[in-house]
Order: structure tokens, then sequence, then C-alpha cells
């Protein structure tokens, strides 16, 4: 099938179209290559599946996303907060 995708600076495709836009190449892929990111480069007009970058991809942790990141530094503000309450507390309550 015939599919317009634009290529990454290391020559893998990085986005998949099925209407012609600026900036895309045509190309012929079978739906094993379909909807493959990063793992798939075109050669003479056609996907090919890079095998071992896809098993490379596959192997990588999941991102953190930006929730879990929120979670985390809210977890350490407020260890911080604790921490200088404990501080605060020693020194007899008083910052002057």
């Amino acid at each position: 099938m015939q599919y317009y995708v634009t290529v990454n600076a290391d020559g893998y495709i990085d986005g998949w179209s099925d209407s012609e836009n600026e900036g895309t190449i045509a190309i012929q892929a079978t739906d094993n290559e379909y909807l493959k990111f990063e793992c798939v480069r075109v050669v003479n007009g056609k996907a090919v599946l890079d095998e071992s970058k896809l098993q490379a991809l596959q192997n990588e942790p999941a991102p953190i996303s930006e929730i879990d990141l929120l979670k985390t530094q809210n977890i350490e503000f407020r260890d911080t907060i604790l921490d200088l309450a404990i501080i605060i507390d020693n020194l007899g309550g008083n910052l002057e």
C-alpha cells in the first residue's frame, strides 16, 4: 500500500500519512511496517523494518509521564518542608 512519510536525521520514519503533504515522500509499506516509528527505513521507495532497532526500542523503559514526575516532585517538596519544620522546631520555633 502507498503511504507518505517523513524521515528523521538518522534515516528512520518519524511520521506517516495516507495523503501527500509538504515534506513527505511516497513509499510502499505493508501492515508489518505501517505506523512503526523510529525503526523503519526507506530503501528504494519501500519501507524496511529494522528488527534490531525495533527490539532495542521495545526493551527501553517507558518514559516517565509528566503526572508521575509531578507526583515525585510533590513528595520531594513535602519531605523538604518536613525537614525544615524539624529544623525550625529544633531552633525553638523562632526564625529571628
